[in-house]
């Protein structure tokens, strides 16, 4: 329910002709087997893998066996629709996100769901759908916004640095980037440069802290946003506490 009628950020005209929403793309299939390289493995390892493919289908296809039930193979596909620059530029405008130009949105338009992104490669004021978007047949001209994409905070965590110590990054290094992250929370209580980026990076509250940084707000001095940045410490010495691999 939610989902069905969640709140979009606006729409903007777009005529179907400059779509092909009546006769959307076929989606993406099979990708990933590029990533699948089969010459790579050694000799023994290409025989072990075809041994228990063939084992596997015959068992899954044993007629003698009543448990063994056929299935058919799961596609991973990609149903992503594509938008012009040309097309997404006037997005932007009408949306007054140029400053920040997102790669990608979620969008809903003539009975169609789902996500568009930019494409480079397209020529004039196009969008391309899939045909996993499309729901149901619609008149609608008007492409609905629901969510932009945005910049997200890059976290180093238990797994990525269990690899990264397997290809040789010492431990030390780490420890270091710990105490580094600890010294900027404190700095943060102090010094008005050190809270505003704690803030910003930190808050998740719908406020332009660029701005009132600009402005000579004191974050340290104010109650209001001393009480955040206390609390958004504390939070973030709990993560360290219980996520950290050291």
């Amino acid at each position: 329910m939610g989902q069905t009628f969640s709140q979009s950020l606006g729409f903007i005209r777009v005529p179907q002709e400059w779509t092909n929403v009546k006769n959307p793309d076929p989606d993406i299939e099979g990708g990933i087997k590029e990533y699948l390289k089969f010459d790579d493995l050694k000799s023994n390892e290409k025989k072990k893998l075809v041994v228990e493919n063939i084992d596997a289908q015959n068992e899954m296809s044993d007629p003698s066996n009543p448990q063994s039930e056929k299935f058919e193979p799961y596609t991973f596909s990609d149903g992503i629709g594509r938008m012009s620059n040309e097309l997404v530029e006037e997005v932007y405008k009408h949306f007054n996100v140029e400053d920040r130009k997102p790669s990608a949105m979620q969008i809903r338009y003539a009975g169609c769901k789902g996500m568009l992104v930019v494409d480079p490669e397209l020529e004039g004021k196009t969008i391309r759908f899939r045909e996993s978007m499309k729901k149901f047949d619609s008149d609608n001209n008007y492409l609905e916004i629901l969510k932009f994409s945005e910049k997200r905070g890059c976290f180093l965590n238990r797994p990525f640095i269990t690899i990264l110590e397997q290809l040789g990054v010492k431990k030390e290094i780490f420890l270091k980037l710990q105490k580094e992250m600890i010294q900027k929370h404190i700095s943060s209580m102090f010094h008005e440069g050190e809270a505003y980026n704690f803030l910003n990076r930190h808050a998740l509250l719908r406020i332009n802290f660029s701005n009132m940084f600009v402005a000579n707000i004191c974050f340290t001095e104010d109650p209001l946003f001393r009480s955040m940045i206390y609390a958004l410490f504390q939070k973030q010495l709990e993560l360290l506490k219980n996520k950290a691999k050291y």
